[in-house]
């Protein structure tokens, strides 16, 4: 798996994925993973996340995806708002999820 290859230690903060970087330059202003492929955090991400969750506010202002803030709403984007609330955490997508040539897997 590339996780073994890499060498990658549960231990670390990991998040793996296909990056997406069309948000990078517009609100939210976050590079995420897509969730279509699915996402890989390590555990100590997880428990780093929990402490964020344990801390987001519901909104039921279906607009407000793109504020930047980790909140639960509707018509939140799933992966775009892990994103979100991962960022607040200081965990960013690993460059590990890409090949030498810079593709994401």
């Amino acid at each position: 798996s590339m996780v073994h290859e890499a060498g990658l230690d549960s231990n670390d903060v990991h998040y793996l994925g296909s990056r997406q970087f069309f948000h990078k330059h517009m609100m939210p202003a976050v590079v995420f993973n897509i969730g279509g492929a699915g996402v890989c955090v390590s555990r100590r991400a997880l428990e780093e996340l929990g402490e964020i969750l344990g801390s987001a506010n519901y909104t039921s202002d279906m607009g407000s995806w793109n504020s930047g803030r980790c909140e639960f709403g509707p018509g939140h984007y799933d992966d775009l708002m892990l994103g979100v609330c991962l960022h607040n955490a200081y965990i960013l997508p690993s460059p590990a999820s890409s090949d030498p040539r810079g593709r994401e897997y």
